[in-house]
């Protein structure tokens, strides 16, 4: 099986000091810029779905919905 990922993130041209986030709770130093975005996906099929298999990940805290329900949450903490 070939995987491949495609990273999601707000739009450069639109969102110029958005793309680079400096915060760590560990440092002394002030965030430069920090962004919260939302991204949703809709899907319709015309078949029930008796299960999937999902593949994701993330380098900021996210939550993967479905139905409206909390599937998993990430990353894992330190």
């Amino acid at each position: 099986m070939t995987h491949t990922e495609n990273w999601i993130w707000l739009p450069r041209d639109k969102y110029k000091n958005e793309q680079t986030t400096v915060y760590s709770g560990l440092s002394h130093t002030e965030a430069t810029t920090y962004a919260v975005a939302e991204f949703a996906k809709d899907y319709s099929f015309d078949k029930k779905i008796i299960s999937a298999d999902l593949r994701f990940s993330g380098d900021a805290v996210f939550q993967l919905y479905c139905n409206d329900s909390i599937v998993a949450t990430g990353p894992a903490c330190v």
